[in-house]
């Protein structure tokens, strides 16, 4: 059991978890030797995810095998560190899947792990009901998993293409995030929700209006957001505003002749004269 603590003391995960199990052989109903295992086979997580279920099964083993007055602490404890190793391992996993997202099969092992992650940080809110920062990460990454990511294709001469989730899992993944966000709210009213929309190519009114997703209009508008709207707190807020409300409208305007005339007068000739205003501004005070 020594060598087994010193080697997790150590970072030496793999011969801890090693150690951590030759000690169950011998003493199966041995609590700290089931949390050291479960500490060990997070950080082993860090490399591979299959080690974050292993985690929350040896920690709930421990916490079932300790004595009473051990208990709480135990369950503190392993919430703690369920959610320091699912937010590291979900900041690693987001930072790869930006750079390889082209990648065959890429998409589909980051929801696998993000999954994973998930189902952690919910056994870890089991535990500590009360810590709202692992309410966050839960929402975080159903939020980021339902938005989807957009990257350059180099397979596809570098098209711009968007990743989603299939719409059973993003039912599913909405799901999640309603439950845990209500919680969340209950617990810091004054928290501002992201709002789950997923990535589109297009810009919602203005396709709608000019009929195709390659008028010079929709493909100026596009690049204005993606390069001067995205820079500033109005402008986000503008964005986030835009996908909550800009499918909805865009529904009306696509049924409607006389619709798609007036929002090319008071929305689309307004909104491209604006963008290239602030576009020549921009460039001036370069």
């Amino acid at each position: 059991m020594e060598l087994a603590d010193v080697a997790l003391t150590a970072g030496n995960f793999s011969e801890a978890y090693g150690y951590y199990t030759k000690v169950l052989e011998i003493e199966p109903r041995n609590a700290a030797a089931w949390y050291g295992k479960g500490k060990a086979a997070g950080a082993l997580g860090n490399r591979n995810f299959q080690h974050l279920k292993e985690m929350q099964v040896a920690f709930a083993q421990a916490i079932k095998l300790s004595t009473a007055d051990k208990r709480e602490e135990m369950k503190l404890a392993a919430a703690q560190d369920m959610a320091r190793i699912g937010a590291t391992n979900y900041q690693m996993a987001y930072s790869i899947i930006t750079k390889l997202a082209a990648a065959p099969g890429a998409w589909a092992s980051h929801l696998v792990l993000c999954r994973e992650i998930i189902s952690l940080l919910e056994t870890a809110h089991t535990y500590k009901p009360q810590d709202s920062q692992i309410l966050k990460n839960i929402v975080q990454i159903c939020n980021d998993n339902i938005t989807g990511i957009k990257f350059k294709d180099p397979a596809n001469d570098n098209a711009v293409t968007v990743k989603h989730l299939d719409d059973q899992y993003e039912k599913e993944l909405r799901s999640i995030f309603d439950l845990y966000a209500a919680k969340l709210v209950a617990l810091e009213p004054g928290y501002q929700l992201p709002y789950p929309r997923r990535k589109s190519l297009h810009c919602f009114v203005i396709t709608a209006t000019m009929g195709s997703v390659q008028h010079p209009n929709v493909i100026f508008l596009r690049a204005f957001r993606d390069k001067m709207l995205v820079r500033t707190v109005l402008g986000k807020a503008f964005i986030r505003w835009y996908y909550r409300h800009g499918p909805r409208i865009a529904q009306h305007i696509e049924g409607s002749r006389w619709a798609r005339s007036a929002a090319y007068v008071f929305i689309v000739v307004p909104a491209v004269a604006i963008a290239r205003l602030m576009t020549w501004v921009d460039r001036r005070l370069r």
